[in-house]
C-alpha cells in the first residue's frame, strides 16, 4: 500500500477495532534533516547506525561514501558533519544493518562533478532545478519509448544504479520515481537486462514504486524487444560475427522470456501477444465461469465494500467491463472488476487513475489465481475484438 503511493513521506492508517485504535505505518522510524552543513537524525543515539551518502548520477564505487566517521553523538542525536569532498548530488540516509531506518534525504556536494562523460539520463540527474530536471528525464525517457537507437548508455546506467541501491527506496531518485509514467521505459529496461540478476531487480521495482508490470501496454513490450534484438545484433556485429548469425542469435530471446515467465506468471499472456511466448498452458475458461467460481470460494476479500465500481464511473469505461458481472454480490463488483481494468490498461484502452492504480493492486494481492487467470482471459478477448 505504501509502495503504491512512490512517496517516501506516506503513511498507512490500520484500523484495529471498533473503538478505532490504530497503528499508523510508514516507510522511515526516524527523520533525518539536513542544516549548516550537518546531517541529524534524531532518536538513534543508542542504536548501531551508519549514516551513507549515495551519488544519484554515479553508480560506481566513487560514488559512496560512509559518513559515519564524521558522526557525533549528542544526547538523543547523531550528528554528522557533511564533508566537503562530495561530488554533485546525492542521496544521505541512515542504516541500522540491512535496514534503511532514517529518510533519504538528497545532500548536495560542495565540489561541481564533472559530467562531460555523462550520458544524456546522467546529467538530466544533477540538474540543480527539479523543473529542468524533471524535463530532462522525461526528455531522455521520450528517446527510450520510441526505440531510439541511441539509448544504451541511458539503459545500461538505470541498470546499474538499480545495482547500488542496496536497500534505498527507488523512490530517492529521480530517474526511478518518474518511471512510472513511462511505461514503455519500464518495458524496455526489463527487456535490456543483460542477466538474470538485473532482470530480478527490475522486476522487483513493482514493490517499492506505483508500478504494476499488468498494465504495461502489450506494443511496448513489442517494441522493447525489438529493440533489445538490435541491440544484441550490433553488439555481434562490433565482435565481428557473421550478419546472419548474428540476426540468428540476437533473435533468440527464450531464456530472458522465460525467466521473465517465472518472476511473473501474469506477463505470460501479454508476452504471447507480443509474439515472444507461446500460447500454450493460458486459461479459457469464460469470464463468468472464472468469476462464479471466486465467488463460490468466496476469496475475494473485498477493500472496498461498494456497490460502485470506481472502473464503471465514466460510461464510455463502464461498456468496456462485463455486464454479467451485475449478477453476483455487487459488493465484490469492484474486485471482479480490477483484472478486466488491467487488461484495458495493458491493450492500452485506458490508463488507471491513482484510485483505480490501488484497487487493482490490491485486488491481485487479495485473489491473485482469479485475478490471474480473468486478467488472461479477458486481455485476450480485447485482443481479438
Amino acid at each position: 500500500m505504501l509502495s503504491a503511493t512512490g512517496d517516501l513521506d506516506a503513511e498507512v492508517w490500520l484500523t484495529l477495532d471498533s473503538n478505532e485504535r490504530r497503528i499508523v505505518v510508514a516507510h522511515y522510524m526516524k527523520p533525518l534533516s539536513i542544516s549548516k552543513g550537518t546531517i541529524a537524525l534524531r532518536g538513534a543515539a543508542d542504536d548501531e547506525v551508519l549514516i551513507e551518502w549515495r551519488s544519484v548520477c554515479d553508480p560506481t564505487p566513487a560514488g559512496y561514501r560512509c559518513l559515519s566517521d564524521k558522526s557525533i553523538t549528542v544526547e538523543t542525536e547523531i550528528l554528522t558533519e557533511i564533508p566537503d569532498d562530495l561530488y554533485g548530488p546525492g542521496v544521505a540516509c541512515a542504516r541500522s544493518g540491512a535496514a534503511i531506518v532514517g529518510r533519504p534525504t538528497i545532500v548536495v556536494g560542495s565540489r561541481e562533478i564533472d559530467a562531460s562523460k555523462f550520458c544524456l539520463l546522467q546529467k538530466a540527474t544533477v540538474y540543480a532545478s527539479e523543473g529542468e530536471r524533471r524535463r530532462a528525464i522525461h526528455e531522455s525517457f521520450e528517446e527510450i519509448s520510441a526505440a531510439a537507437k541511441n539509448v544504451d548508455s541511458e539503459l545500461y546506467f538505470m541498470h546499474d544504479m538499480l545495482g547500488v541501491l542496496n536497500g534505498i527506496s527507488p523512490v530517492s531518485f529521480d530517474v526511478f520515481r518518474y518511471l512510472p509514467e513511462h511505461l514503455p521505459v519500464a518495458a524496455a529496461l526489463m527487456a535490456s537486462a543483460r542477466n538474470d540478476q538485473e532482470r530480478e531487480r527490475v522486476w522487483a521495482l513493482e514493490r517499492e514504486l506505483p508500478l504494476l508490470w499488468v498494465v504495461v501496454p502489450v506494443r511496448a513490450w513489442v517494441l522493447a524487444f525489438l529493440a533489445q534484438i538490435e541491440r544484441q545484433e550490433r553488439l555481434l556485429l562490433e565482435a565481428g560475427i557473421d550478419k546472419g548469425l548474428s540476426r540468428n542469435w540476437a533473435s533468440n530471446l527464450s531464456p530472458a522470456i522465460e525467466h521473465i515467465v517465472s518472476l511473473d506468471e501474469n506477463l505470460r499472456t501479454p508476452l504471447t501477444l507480443a509474439g515472444r511466448h507461446t500460447p500454450e498452458g493460458l486459461p479459457n475458461r469464460s469470464l463468468d465461469e472464472i468469476a462464479q467460481d471466486c465467488i463460490r470460494r468466496n476469496q475475494i476479500n473485498s477493500t472496498n465494500i461498494s456497490e460502485m465500481s470506481c472502473f464503471r464511473e465514466a460510461p464510455q469505461l463502464a461498456s468496456q467491463f462485463p455486464s454479467s458481472f451485475f449478477r453476483f454480490s455487487q459488493e465484490h463488483l469492484e474486485s471482479l472488476d480490477a483484472p478486466c481494468a488491467a487488461a484495458l490498461a495493458s491493450a492500452d484502452r485506458f490508463r488507471p487513475t491513482p484510485t483505480q492504480f490501488r484497487r487493482i493492486r490490491s485486488a491481485l494481492a487479495d485473489d491473485p489465481f482469479y485475478f490471474a487467470e480473468a486478467y488472461s482471459v479477458r486481455l485476450r478477448e480485447i485482443a481479438r475484438s
